[in-house]
């Protein structure tokens, strides 16, 4: 990608090519925050499950209400 700006400059224009890499930018951490989030939420069903089952073992193997 950074080989490529000079010419990008050229033949665009420095406006275009800041905009297109702002875009790019802008796309790339979205993605990275997705996979951040999907994390926690795996993360946070798993913790959910183990406080399931402490409780159930502190309450004699009943289930929770």
């Amino acid at each position: 990608m950074i080989e490529n700006i000079p010419s990008l400059i050229g033949s665009l224009g420095f406006p275009i090519a800041m905009c297109l890499y702002l875009l790019w930018e802008r796309h790339s951490d979205k993605c990275s925050l997705v996979d951040a989030v999907e994390e926690n939420t795996t993360a946070t069903q798993e913790f959910k499950e183990e406080i399931i089952r402490f409780t159930e073992r502190c309450n004699g193997g009943k289930k929770a209400k």
